[in-house]
């Protein structure tokens, strides 16, 4: 029944695409900057290079309990920009670099922190060009090294985690990454995109003060949480320069275990503790799940701009966030 569903939903769409197809060597491209989230199964070919800097503003406003139900924090807010470049290889191979710095607020406390920077190679496995030549997407896998550049602990508790900018991890990723794109008519397309991933982070000393938690004379190691990641995205062009966009995303988490001291954070009952209690270094296994819903204009094939909005709208032992973002495409 859900198949017939789904083939009910999709197969005018197909039909419509397959009636538009491109035929002529001088295919026409599309313009697109977008979406927000999800990577493209195509890489970047040799003689090429690439630059997308974000803008990202970010709201932390409240927790998903293990419950699904929503628990009030004091709100961090934290401006985050990323500047990802990328570099051809070759006819199947690509090289990216993430850089990562960012300025984080609460409650009049403030710092500026690098965040955790990453390298990443991918490599072509199939590619689906204009004109089509099957319905087979683009697909090329990735692997990708997260390096502990952002601090992670030591922090002045005065800060209000607000100079904490990474997770002290080496964190490999593996990435499997498929786009398709269809053609309607004039300058209508439709790319959709795919995205898995699978994220193992080495364990992390940590002393005192940290980003997991952590207290005075906290000494010990966290094992963070590996991560899965799954991400569904659409772009859609309205004409040669207007096209929306969204991603769905959807992340789960093990749990962060940890070994060692604890350390001692300030009680609230003085009386009852006066030398207060031990620090958490854990945290449960954790769901999120996301949406970013974008627009983009474009300028040409290789010039871009790019707004929405990134948000949860469901979770369990995780954040609960709302993110404007802004970014610009380069591309030659």
């Amino acid at each position: 029944m859900r198949f017939r569903y789904w083939l009910g939903m999709f197969l005018p769409l197909a039909l419509a695409a397959f009636e538009g197809e491109i035929n002529s060597e001088q295919a026409i491209k599309p313009w697109f900057t977008g979406p927000i989230l999800a990577t493209s199964g195509n890489i970047v070919p040799a003689g090429h290079v690439g630059a997308q800097p974000y803008l990202f503003g970010i709201a932390k406003t409240a927790f998903y309990d293990n419950n699904w139900d929503l628990q009030p924090i004091e709100t961090l807010w934290s401006l985050q920009f990323r500047t990802p470049f990328w570099v051809g290889l070759s006819s199947w191979a690509d090289f990216k670099i993430s850089p990562v710095w960012m300025w984080n607020y609460r409650n009049h406390q403030s710092r500026w922190v690098l965040g955790d920077w990453a390298a990443q190679i991918d490599f072509q496995l199939h590619q689906d060009t204009l004109p089509h030549k099957s319905w087979l997407p683009s697909i090329k896998v990735g692997i990708r090294e997260t390096f502990p550049t952002g601090k992670y602990q030591k922090l002045n508790p005065n800060k209000l985690g607000t100079d904490g900018g990474g997770r002290g991890a080496y964190t490999t990723s593996f990435s499997l990454n498929a786009s398709k794109l269809f053609y309607f008519s004039e300058f209508r397309f439709l790319c959709l995109r795919l995205n898995f991933a699978y994220f193992l982070p080495t364990n992390v000393h940590v002393k005192g003060y940290n980003n997991y938690g952590g207290g005075i004379g906290t000494h010990g190691t966290v094992s963070p949480e590996k991560i899965f990641l799954g991400i569904f995205a659409f772009e859609y062009s309205f004409n040669r320069n207007w096209a929306i966009c969204c991603d769905l995303e959807g992340i789960f988490a093990s749990r962060v275990t940890f070994k060692g001291y604890p350390g001692m954070v300030p009680s609230k009952d003085a009386q009852f503790s006066p030398n207060g209690i031990p620090a958490s270094n854990e945290t449960k296994a954790s769901i999120q799940y996301s949406a970013a819903p974008g627009i983009e204009y474009n300028w040409s094939e290789n010039l871009g701009f790019l707004a929405g909005v990134w948000l949860t709208f469901a979770g369990k032992n995780s954040s609960r966030f709302t993110t404007g973002v802004l970014s610009i495409n380069y591309y030659r």
